[in-house]
């Protein structure tokens, strides 16, 4: 006979009588015809009986304690946990051998909390009343930098891979150090992403920072584990300066051939906005003559003036700092970030194919400077920051300081999408975006500051793609509310986002024109977009954080149905040829264009897809198509480039295309072929972001794919709580 199945669905107080509940709400029938209160059908928490230390042996037991209500909680039948296939042991091989290694885990290591696989070991003080749960120790480092590197055979047998993970190496006594760096367990930094990781560790520790797991996991999952360890470490700033020229006691100024190098290597390349890379850009005209005229005046004419050490002391006074003195002050920061993207810069170029140990990272002198200069200019950015409120209201009549500020910021981005540090842009992108719309908006101003302000704005809407947004950090213009999401009485009116915009714009053939006078299509043609696109995109990001917000207020308007028809209405018929004529059989620049815009046009639909219409696993074959166009148009455009012949220009592609079209593909084979397309693109001698933590994300999807979790790359960016910047 069967067995009869229970259910434990009904209030609490026929629960505990022990009777069969009719399941009526709020209160059931049963309850009212006994003449008793109905105790409802809410979730009511069960807590076990507390743990202690046993006086006998040091041993956890439970606590002896009465209580009147655990007796309402009764043990039940519960399904064992399944664990995902990267938490299981393949062999018994495998699993015997972890085993072994605690089983002969030398004496010194007792006094340590380590971990082997899942299996881990905790400390009890000496007086058996606390239980340690970190670490404490710091293993010796190791004698080399630099890791032989392996035969054939063991790149076999050390790749990733999912289905086959490879024996784990057994390390001397650094337990701990297997769960940080392990290549089998992809729920940690993946194995091919560690050297990134590490670099990001040292950009916001310091270059002596030695790693451990704690920080590992931060820089991973800042949701979920705490930064324990304070990054308000200290950088000997005379030091630095001795190290780049000398002031002798007479005034004279003597340059030092470091500085030099530092000096001659910065050039317009660095700049990532230079998708299409060409001699001669605005970057070149305009940006580095500016830059080298802010170094001139802070090494040859007002090197002693110009200082941060008042900054952020209990001894600053906001009267002290005069308009010159931020302008000094700013000016400062910019003289270190340049320093710090070239040093940065001649590091790549210099230790680029160095192969680290697992546990450690090379950092020449190069890198040592890039990070600490760095760290410098931080402070004295992180200080205008805070004080921009009240120091905006003394600067009405001037943009000069607005220029400088946005110069700053986009340095400071340049340097951080470097080191993969995101931790600060929220910030700085908000007040650059309160700049350009408050101070630049009424005023006609320069080239300089045109160029500036439509590169900070192509920069933003890229951040804002992959921002996790809620009522707390975003709220809807009332302009939107009112223009765009206010139906007709009769409910057949739409005033969508694009009321105040065209749906097309002069077709032009794309040529560089590097005059005096700064043109809008030259600035879009050096990111390789058409500016119609770049708009429709915007509108598309605005529209799907305007999405998260009616579902938080649980209120939709009635014509935004039509609001996002439209929207992919427009997406699915632009064309390249509204904005550029493009020769794609006789010029090799034009076919690249070509090839670039079609890969992000391909990927805005797989955007719209998945954020706006909300694909499903069993409709997102439309979705998977629009991705894998758009990894081939990336495909042939590396391919191409790279057989380009004509040394005239350069091209870049986006890892944004990458990250939102590689998290719908679950083909092994189509996988490997975005590995790939990564792997070249970093070969490129301009390319100097590495983008870890999006890759990380894409490795997490597809991991997760393996099992039937479908989700997309958003679902990570909101689950992890983590800032990506693409653009």
């Amino acid at each position: 006979m069967a067995r009869k199945s229970r259910n434990f669905n009904g209030c609490w107080t026929c629960r505990s009588r022990k009777v069969k509940c009719d399941l009526r709400r709020p209160n059931c029938m049963r309850c009212e015809k006994s003449g008793l209160d109905c105790a409802g059908y809410d979730i009511k928490l069960g807590w076990s009986n507390p743990l202690t230390i046993s006086d006998l042996d040091n041993s956890l037991i439970a606590m002896d304690i009465e209580d009147e209500k655990t007796d309402t909680f009764q043990r039940r039948n519960v399904e064992l946990v399944q664990f995902p296939r990267s938490m299981k042991y393949q062999t018994y091989r495998e699993l015997n051998r972890n085993l072994e290694i605690l089983d002969n885990c030398p004496l010194e290591l007792h006094k340590f909390k380590f971990r082997v696989g899942p299996f881990s070991v905790y400390k009890i003080d000496e007086n058996g009343s606390q239980l340690q749960f970190f670490y404490k120790g710091t293993p010796e480092p190791r004698t080399s930098n630099v890791r032989r590197q392996p035969s054939t055979a063991e790149e076999h047998t050390e790749s990733y891979d999912e289905k086959s993970p490879p024996a784990q190496k057994t390390r001397n006594y650094d337990l701990n150090h297997e769960l940080i760096f392990s290549k089998t367990n992809n729920s940690w930094v993946h194995f091919e992403l560690l050297d990134y990781a590490k670099l990001t560790i040292l950009a916001i520790k310091g270059a002596e920072h030695k790693f451990n797991e704690q920080n590992m996991l931060h820089i991973l999952y800042p949701k979920f584990f705490a930064n324990i360890e304070s990054d308000d470490w200290l950088v000997d700033s005379d030091k630095v300066k001795k190290d780049l020229f000398v002031v002798d006691t007479t005034g004279q100024f003597t340059v030092k051939p470091h500085l030099q190098n530092l000096m001659k290597n910065f050039t317009s390349d660095i700049f990532s906005f230079n998708r299409i890379y060409y001699e001669n850009n605005y970057f070149d005209t305009l940006v580095i003559p500016y830059l080298n005229n802010i170094l001139f005046e802070f090494f040859c004419k007002d090197l002693a003036s110009w200082s941060a050490n008042n900054m952020h002391t209990e001894q600053y006074n906001e009267e002290d700092f005069t308009v010159e003195k931020l302008k000094q002050s700013i000016k400062l920061a910019i003289v270190y970030l340049v320093l710090s993207l070239s040093a940065f810069k001649m590091s790549r170029e210099t230790s680029d194919n160095v192969v680290n140990d697992d546990d450690a990272y090379y950092v020449d002198n190069y890198l040592k400077l890039s990070i600490d200069v760095r760290k410098m200019a931080t402070s004295i950015i992180n200080f205008h920051l805070d004080e921009y409120d009240s120091h905006s209201e003394r600067l009405e009549q001037s943009l000069e300081y607005e220029n400088l500020l946005l110069l700053a910021f986009l340095l400071q981005i340049e340097v951080d999408n470097f080191f993969s540090v995101y931790e600060n842009l929220e910030l700085i992108f908000a007040i650059g975006d309160y700049i350009i719309k408050n101070k630049f908006k009424k005023t006609k101003f320069s080239n300089f500051s045109k160029l500036l302000v439509n590169v900070f704005k192509i920069k933003y809407i890229f951040f804002e793609s992959t921002q996790s947004v809620n009522l707390f950090n975003y709220s809807i213009s009332e302009g939107d509310e009112k223009m765009n999401y206010q139906a007709d009485d009769d409910g057949g009116g739409i005033n969508n986002v694009t009321s105040s915009k065209g749906h097309t714009q002069e077709v032009y053939s794309p040529h560089p024109n590097w005059t005096s006078i700064v043109d809008s299509n030259t600035i879009h043609l050096m990111y390789g977009l058409p500016k119609s696109l770049l708009d429709l995109f915007h509108e598309t990001i605005h529209l799907t954080n305007h999405k998260n917000i009616f579902r938080k207020r649980r209120v939709f308007p009635r014509n935004f149905p039509k609001i996002c028809a439209d929207i992919e209405d427009r997406i699915m018929n632009w064309n390249v040829s509204q904005s550029w004529k493009l020769d794609i059989e006789n010029n090799s620049l034009h076919k690249c264009l070509h090839l670039n815009v079609e890969a992000m046009h391909n990927a805005l639909l797989v955007y719209y897809c998945r954020l706006i219409k909300e694909t499903t696993p069993a409709n997102t074959i439309t979705c998977r198509e629009y991705a894998t166009k758009a990894l081939d148009y990336l495909q042939q455009l590396i391919q191409f480039n790279n057989k380009n012949e004509d040394a005239s220009f350069r091209i870049r592609p986006s890892f944004w295309v990458l990250l939102v079209c590689g998290s719908e593909i679950h083909d092994s084979a189509i996988q490997r072929k975005l590995e790939e397309i990564w792997q070249l693109s970093q070969q490129y001698k301009l390319q100097y972001n590495n983008y870890w933590r999006g890759k990380q994300i894409l490795y997490e999807t597809w991991k997760r794919g393996n099992v039937g979790d479908y989700i997309g790359f958003m679902d990570m960016v909101r689950e992890w709580d983590v800032v990506l910047c693409l653009g």
